[in-house]
């Protein structure tokens, strides 16, 4: 998938960008790229709660980049300076406060006690213990894993929304991207859907 995205990079600098869409299509994914790389190292260092709190960041660009792509005049007024707050987003591109709220209620926002859960050891009545080093905990690294493949495949998938005439032009992209597509689906459905109990957003469906 890692080579999926820099190969969308490649293609996509490859000529001028035509409109605004496109060049909010192109920061964003920039971003996120930036984003998934210290996320995937915080997950496997076993910074859980680091990389969940960054994947919040990944989460509100992919939402933006929803709403975005498809829509050249939000698009220009955004790269002028207009800022689009993530409730208005939420409701515009037809996504619940779940997720959003998931993220920053336990990881991003220190606000309620929740937010210190993963970092709480042994716990008595005067004693109370944290870890200040990184443990490796297989259950609370496949819940950050299942998060991090969804977000990154996601931001592939608005990223190459806005370049899609050319894209779709080349047979190679053509045949990767519906390859990855396939197998990021039925892994997402049957793997993570269908055995977690919590619950995704997450498209099933191409933009």
């Amino acid at each position: 998938m890692e080579g999926l995205y820099i190969q969308l990079f490649e293609l996509t600098s490859q000529n001028p960008l035509r409109d605004y869409r496109q060049l909010a299509a192109f920061t964003l994914a920039t971003r996120n790229f930036r984003f998934l790389q210290c996320v995937g190292d915080n997950i496997f260092d076993g910074y859980y709660e680091i990389g969940m709190a960054n994947l919040r960041n990944v989460y509100e660009n992919d939402l933006l980049a929803t709403y975005l792509l498809r829509d050249e005049g939000e698009s220009k007024r955004w790269w002028t300076g207009k800022y689009f707050n993530q409730k208005y987003l939420r409701a515009k591109v037809g996504h619940s406060n779940k997720m959003y709220s998931f993220l920053s209620g336990i990881f991003a926002h220190p606000s309620s006690v929740k937010s210190i859960t993963p970092l709480l050891g042994k716990i008595d009545e005067r004693i109370v213990s944290l870890k200040l080093y990184p443990e490796f905990d297989p259950k609370r690294c496949w819940e950050a894993l299942q998060f991090y493949l969804m977000a990154k495949w996601t931001s592939i998938l608005e990223f190459q929304y806005a370049f899609r005439e050319v894209l779709w032009k080349n047979e190679k992209w053509k045949s990767d991207f519906i390859g990855w597509n396939e197998i990021v689906m039925k892994y997402v459905q049957e793997k993570i859907i269908k055995k977690s109990s919590m619950k995704f957003e997450f498209k099933d469906k191409l933009p």
